[in-house]
């Protein structure tokens, strides 16, 4: 029962996932990435769209935060490989971001999501310890940068990770007015209103973030 409970908390379960995959399109390919569902094949318009935008932020990023916007990405490169060994590189990156330009939320906002899961996914951390130093993290670079609206996700995931349900959906409220179609923010959303009681609207939300992303691909 324990077991199950610590997995819910994480996000889908793997008997979830594979429902989940089960129903859909043959030609899609999808991953199970910290208990949130992931398409990684076909390429769609929204992966096209997103390489651009990615590539315009980064040429407009390098501009200002050469040698540690490099290290950022590094740092979401090894993340996004979704394995502990990939995780702690990831932090080792995002430091060394933070290191070369303390002014840069990017850093921050990466770490703080790469010490989280090294608490709550891979076990590499201490939970209190890793909670404790996340939540730090991402208000830290709230307090860079307060209109970023990942950073503010990245602090209401924080904050839903220790609970304090009122204080997590504050920043993501704050998220969602500054970036309203931001999914990662809604899927937040969703999840403390499940674990704070109000499964009714938290599904909700966690439809709000798939419509978001389905929307994406209908855009010109």
């Amino acid at each position: 029962m324990a077991e199950r409970a610590e997995r819910n908390r994480l996000g889908l379960s793997v008997e979830a996932f594979r429902a989940f995959y089960q129903g859909r399109p043959d030609e899609e390919r999808w991953e199970l990435i910290n208990g949130v569902p992931m398409m990684t094949a076909p390429p769609t318009f929204v992966h096209q769209r997103i390489a651009s935008n990615l590539e315009r932020a980064l040429n407009d990023a390098l501009e200002t935060h050469q040698p540690a916007w490099a290290a950022y990405q590094r740092g979401l490169w090894h993340m996004s490989r979704a394995n502990a060994e990939d995780n702690a590189l990831a932090e080792t990156f995002f430091q060394q971001a933070i290191d070369l330009d303390p002014n840069f939320a990017g850093g921050y906002k990466g770490l703080a999501l790469a010490v989280n899961n090294s608490a709550s996914v891979w076990g590499t951390r201490n939970m209190q310890e890793g909670f404790s130093s996340a939540e730090a993290l991402a208000r830290r670079a709230v307090a860079i940068d307060p209109a970023d609206a990942e950073a503010r996700a990245r602090l209401g995931m924080t904050l839903w990770m220790r609970a304090d349900y009122q204080g997590a959906l504050a920043e993501v409220d704050r998220a969602l007015a500054l970036s309203p179609n931001l999914a990662y923010a809604h899927g937040i959303r969703g999840s403390t209103l499940v674990f704070s009681g109000q499964a009714e609207d938290g599904v909700a939300a966690l439809g709000s973030k798939l419509n978001h992303v389905i929307d994406a691909r209908k855009e010109p």
